[in-house]
């Protein structure tokens, strides 16, 4: 009897812990998109760098192999990551170097959620009368994505908004002949030249939309080429951008 009351005993105290333990809660899985914080995406040729710039601080991600194929250089992304120690392959300064990179402007992350921003492109004029006087703004161009082309730009303005008023300004220049690539040369520039009133100065991403030099031929009533050249020039140097139409 003494036994019987030992076993129910036992029995009675493994029921209660297993009833005790079915009644916990689980414990909630952290949240991979926690604490978001919104970067650009470099070009490939900066990725020695980092591959996402915040604020002017680069963000080397050691898993960006997993999230290439998502990214697209000069889009916005908002991004949770953790940060980790860099090591020799990541920041090809040597061994021991701690969280922060082998310079000021570098952290090493490790990607746990990525996000694409919707960008609202800012239009495009065609063949402006005054293209030749109008100061370009443009510091980098980081290609061109379907109808869209991806720069950044320096301005002057009394906030950061006054960007709003940027235009990507193109200029048809015809050609010698059927075979030849068309041009349409490119500024960024305000849309009236008295849009700035301020002496601040700002460098922002942006995009701008491309579809006016599909409407342009589609207007004429003329059959557009396969891909024409869109074509920047910076302190004499010139760089095409293909647009397939």
């Amino acid at each position: 009897m003494k036994k019987l009351i030992q076993s129910l005993t036992v029995l009675s105290l493994a029921m209660s812990f297993v009833f005790i333990q079915g009644c916990r809660k689980p414990k909630p899985k952290e949240d991979p998109c926690k604490n978001p914080v919104q970067v650009t995406a470099l070009d490939l040729s900066q990725y020695s760098f980092g591959h996402f710039n915040n604020q002017g601080m680069y963000l080397y991600a050691v898993n960006f192999s997993a999230y290439a194929n998502q990214v697209v250089p000069g889009n916005e992304y908002q991004i949770s990551y953790v940060e980790v120690q860099c090591n020799d392959a990541a920041n090809r300064c040597g061994n021991g170097i701690a969280a922060g990179g082998c310079f000021p402007q570098r952290h090493c992350i490790r990607i746990t959620c990525l996000k694409p921003i919707a960008m609202n492109c800012l239009g495009s004029v065609l063949n402006p009368s005054n293209f030749s006087e109008l100061n370009s703004s443009m510091i980098n161009v980081y290609g061109i994505n379907g109808r869209s082309l991806k720069a950044r730009a320096g301005f002057s303005g009394c906030s950061e908004t006054n960007y709003s008023n940027l235009r990507l300004h193109l200029q048809f220049v015809p050609t010698a002949g059927p075979t030849s690539s068309q041009v349409w040369y490119a500024k960024i520039a305000y849309a009236n030249a008295g849009d700035f009133m301020c002496q601040a100065y700002f460098e922002k991403d942006m995009c701008f939309d491309l579809s006016a030099i599909n409407n342009y031929y589609m207007l004429l009533n003329m059959t557009p080429p396969k891909e024409v050249t869109i074509r920047f020039v910076k302190d004499e140097e010139n760089f095409d951008f293909p647009y397939a139409l």
